[in-house]
């Protein structure tokens, strides 16, 4: 089992616990493979395809509900903070799914740190050490029982930190081009509203002038015409079609 995430100073490292470090088994780190990683200890452009993808597949990344849905329940909060407390609402669990994210990652870089500056401290005190030995046995022995281990613990663990900042870039990229595919629905969303606004000043101008019982009367009047000249149209265009059926009778019949 991995050990407890590291908070110093609430929980204090050994130098003996740094060869005890394990992934988080639900943080990010875990889901990235060495061939996702390149020679500079990042991740490839192959790999962070490969890494968001295991993210996504393992919930970590959440995916965002689609705004054109019907079922779009957002009255059940008012804040971010209390988003995810109705599980038939999609857009509050999708927000607190992301603040989930942040705190893991947040949670996880501590943790790492937590052993990156360990090492560090372990090995300033080990080079303490080694110079202030009187005999070059006793310097021999720190340099190998201490210096290269702790120097070799702290590389790994800044790589560590490295490679966490990078996926963690990669996701903040990812949610921003998730937030992206809104622009659109969202677009047409504003300008259906303003159209709608439009519609109803004009109604409320009309409903709130002293002239609007006779107003009222002419529009409907205008309405009425206007579906006599629609209802009209139609039976202009039946006419025509009967008439064009009939000749196509005689001519058949011919």
């Amino acid at each position: 089992m991995p050990p407890t995430v590291i908070t110093p100073p609430n929980v204090t490292l050994r130098c003996e616990d740094l060869t005890s470090y394990r992934d988080l088994p639900e943080g990010i780190l875990v889901q990235v493979s060495t061939s996702d990683v390149g020679a500079d200890g990042l991740l490839t452009q192959s790999g962070a395809s490969a890494v968001i993808g295991k993210l996504r597949t393992a919930g970590i990344i959440p995916t965002a509900p689609n705004l054109q849905e019907t079922n779009l329940n957002t009255k059940t909060w008012t804040d971010p903070s209390q988003a995810g407390g109705n599980a038939n609402d999609p857009l509050a669990v999708y927000v607190q799914a992301q603040n989930t994210l942040i705190t893991n990652i947040d949670k996880e870089y501590n943790y790492v740190k937590g052993y990156y500056t360990k090492a560090v401290e372990c090995l300033v005190t080990a080079i303490t050490e080694f110079t202030s030995a009187t005999t070059e046995i006793a310097r021999t022995v720190i340099n190998n029982n201490q210096i290269t281990p702790y120097r070799t613990q702290s590389i790994k663990f800044n790589e560590k930190l490295n490679l966490l900042l990078d996926v963690a870039r990669k996701i903040s990229e990812t949610l921003l081009s998730d937030s992206k595919t809104y622009e659109t629905v969202i677009n047409n969303y504003n300008t259906e509203f303003g159209n709608r606004k439009a519609r109803l000043e004009e109604q409320s101008r009309i409903l709130n002038s002293e002239n609007s019982a006779s107003e009222l009367h002419k529009r409907m009047v205008d309405y009425t015409a206007e579906k006599n000249r629609a209802h009209n149209n139609l039976l202009t265009l039946y006419s025509c079609l009967n008439i064009v059926a009939i000749a196509m009778l005689f001519y058949i019949a011919k």
